[in-house]
């Protein structure tokens, strides 16, 4: 079976997908989109994957402020620790990626069970902005999780 997805059905859902872990995982009581867009933003921290297939290649981001990766951070971790402890950066950086796995691979388990041409890339952190071969389409998705701003970024080839 090939499912081929455009650029807003990825996005959302990676959107749906976040709002599950929303509130059980990361204890956001609220989420809401604030909105679509074709450009690639400033990113200040995001992870970022590629997935690719027979007939398929997408990049997906998440992105955020400091105070989100903070956030992700801080409540993905806690259920591993009851300390109050600053974390260290790269404990920040490595649960959001994690994330961003772990949306990703909930995404591709309810729409790609069956194909078993795909290979999904390693997360990698990005604190700076993205940078992306030409002719590449753009689509993002903004949402606010009790007011922290997180954009999902798909990024396919264009024709």
């Amino acid at each position: 079976m090939e499912t081929v997805m455009q650029a807003n059905e990825w996005l959302d859902a990676l959107y749906d997908s976040f709002c599950e872990l929303a509130g059980h995982q990361l204890s956001f009581s609220r989420v809401n989109k604030e909105g679509h867009f074709d450009y690639l933003p400033d990113i200040i921290y995001g992870a970022s994957l590629t997935l690719k297939g027979r007939d398929l290649s997408v990049c997906m981001c998440l992105a955020t402020n400091v105070e989100g990766c903070h956030a992700v951070g801080e409540r993905m971790l806690s259920a591993l620790s009851k300390s109050d402890a600053i974390l260290p950066d790269i404990d920040y950086a490595d649960a959001f990626c994690e994330l961003l796995n772990i949306i990703s691979g909930s995404v591709i388990r309810k729409y790609f069970a069956e194909d078993d041409s795909l290979v999904l890339s390693v997360p990698v952190f990005v604190n700076d902005n993205l940078q992306m071969p030409k002719n590449s389409v753009i689509n993002g998705l903004s949402l606010k999780a009790d007011g922290i701003p997180f954009s999902f970024i798909i990024i396919m080839a264009g024709t």
